[in-house]
């Protein structure tokens, strides 16, 4: 089952969602992101999940319906978002707008009753998502290339308990205000580090934010002249 800091992207295309009927109903100010989510697939292949399970599951792709001006974002975007932050509705109307799916609302969050605390959009707002599934960070996010699992030590094979991560991965792909390059070898916080799980996609990629990064990895060449 989906747990925090895992990604399930389990989609063959883009969500069908009447976006334009709920731009016309719906206004964000400024750093506030309202989405309504794709409805989430029962099914693994050619195994059904029981409602249970399905129910206990929270989509993380959906269409932005409104975006505040300063967020960058418009109506009709598609994009990959945290499920378990910002505050959600079902069964949500607005005019002629009936959505489909869970609508959720980013960049502010209700701790407590009578409580409001406001976040940035993008710490939940992660990426957008292209026809072909491909992500593109926004803001500070980062996409990484974990080095894959270390499964043996010398000449000893390790035993799947004993198989693990050594946190360093490459930068594929950076949103615009990160303070890291393409191609930058990096040391992460594993606990920051969201996993992408899709149909068809690279186990070894993941998604964390600039504060995600602990240290440059220099190479040896640059180390050496140094």
């Amino acid at each position: 089952m989906q747990g925090e800091n895992v990604l399930q992207i389990h989609l063959k295309g883009l969500p069908e969602i009447d976006w334009q009927n709920g731009s016309r109903h719906i206004r964000c100010p400024r750093g506030r992101v309202v989405i309504e989510m794709a409805p989430f697939e029962k099914k693994r292949g050619l195994i059904h999940l029981p409602d249970k399970v399905a129910g206990n599951e929270r989509p993380d792709v959906g269409i932005v319906l409104s975006a505040g001006s300063d967020t960058g974002l418009r109506p009709g975007d598609a994009v990959v978002v945290r499920a378990y932050d910002g505050t959600w509705r079902t069964d949500f109307e607005a005019g002629t707008y009936k959505a489909k799916g869970e609508v959720r609302c980013y960049g502010v969050y209700g701790a407590a009753p009578g409580e409001c605390e406001l976040y940035d959009w993008s710490d939940s707002v992660l990426a957008l998502l292209d026809n072909e599934l491909n992500m593109t960070p926004l803001k500070r996010n980062l996409l990484v290339k974990r080095d894959p699992t270390v499964k043996q030590e010398g000449l000893i094979h390790l035993s799947d308990n004993s198989v693990y991560r050594t946190n360093i991965g490459t930068i594929v792909s950076a949103g615009p205000d990160s303070e890291f390059s393409v191609g930058t070898r990096v040391l992460y916080n594993p606990n920051a580090m969201l996993q992408i799980d899709m149909i068809e996609g690279d186990p070894d990629l993941g998604v964390c934010s600039d504060d995600a990064i602990e240290a440059i990895i220099v190479p040896d060449e640059v180390a050496l002249a140094a």
